[in-house]
């Protein structure tokens, strides 16, 4: 996964990580992350002391036979409070933003 390669490099260079912002679904691909891709990024970011904001904005504009999890049904998030949660009815004009701490 990109993310893994970019973070990796990042820090050997030298660079402070301090997070990782995931949009899942994606935009503008519309690509859907799998529940394994996105336990592989919570676990290499508990395991660098990473905060994870996991942007689901887009998690009503799934199409096809693809599935969609959230980061919230996960029954056992490695570091749950380095990973929040993002989540609006709107991505312009008047928007309804929930950020959640998931604890």
């Amino acid at each position: 996964m990109f993310i893994f390669r970019l973070c990796y490099h990042s820090i050997s260079q030298g660079k402070i990580v301090r997070g990782v912002v995931i949009s899942n679904p994606d935009n503008p691909t519309g690509r859907v992350y799998t529940k394994a891709e996105i336990m592989d990024v919570l676990e290499m970011c508990a395991k660098h002391q990473l905060h994870v904001v996991m942007d689901e904005i887009y998690a009503l504009s799934v199409f096809g036979d693809v599935v969609f999890e959230s980061v919230l049904s996960f029954p056992d998030i490695p570091d749950p409070k380095r990973t929040h949660f993002l989540w609006s009815v709107s991505k312009v004009g008047f928007s309804l933003v929930l950020v959640d701490i998931i604890n």
